[in-house]
């Protein structure tokens, strides 16, 4: 007759959390990102970006005045 399982087998059978660095990346993968550009887009970082590199590109397009 075959023993039943043991509390330990059946406790190694489950998974435990072997690695926290899974559940660090998962956790910046579907909040600290998605939170993060939102927060840049609706901040108007875009538009902050855009003009500092506009600034760095070289001569400012400037209007004169005909007197």
């Amino acid at each position: 007759m075959d023993e039943p399982d043991s509390d330990l087998d059946l406790l190694e059978s489950y998974p435990t959390l072997s690695s926290p660095l899974k559940y660090l990346i998962l956790l910046v993968g579907f909040l600290v990102i998605p939170v993060g550009l939102g927060v840049y887009f609706y901040g108007g970082g875009k538009e902050r970006l855009a003009k500092l590199k506009s600034k760095n590109k070289g001569y400012e397009k400037v209007e004169s005045e005909r007197v």
